[in-house]
C-alpha cells in the first residue's frame, strides 16, 4: 500500500460520489457533458489538494480517452487489502524471528563474558 495508491482510491471514490466512473474502472469521462465533467474533475482535484483539475487524471486515468469503456471483473481494492495484510504479517513474523535471534546472540555473549 502506498500513499499514491491511497490517493488514487480516494480520487476514484470522489468521481463516484460525483456520479462518474473512473477511466481505470471502465468509465469514459469524454461521454459526459463538458460542464458536468469539468465540475466533477475540479471538485475531486480540490479534494486532493490540487488547483488543476487535470492533475486528477494521474490518479483515476486519462481524462481524454475517447476509446470504448473497458470492463473489469473485480475491484482491485477488494484484492489489495488482504494481500497487503498477508505481506505485513509475513514481514512482522520475519522481524520477530530476527529479534529473537539477536536476543539469543546477545544473551549468549553475556554468558560467555561471565554475565
Amino acid at each position: 500500500m502506498s500513499g499514491h495508491g491511497l490517493r488514487a482510491a480516494f480520487a476514484i471514490r470522489g468521481l463516484n460520489r460525483q456520479g462518474l466512473e473512473a477511466p481505470v474502472r471502465g468509465g469514459d469521462l469524454m461521454s459526459i457533458d463538458k460542464a458536468t465533467r469539468d465540475r466533477a474533475l475540479r471538485i475531486v482535484a480540490e479534494d486532493l489538494g490540487h488547483g488543476r483539475a487535470s492533475i486528477g487524471c494521474a490518479y483515476y486515468g486519462s481524462c481524454t480517452n475517447r476509446g470504448p469503456a473497458r470492463t473489469f471483473d473485480a475491484n482491485p481494492d477488494d484484492e489489495l487489502a488482504p494481500r497487503m495484510l498477508a505481506l505485513l504479517e509475513r514481514l512482522s513474523a520475519k522481524l520477530q524471528a530476527r529479534r529473537s535471534v539477536r536476543m539469543g546472540l546477545r544473551r549468549y555473549r553475556e554468558i560467555l563474558n561471565g554475565g
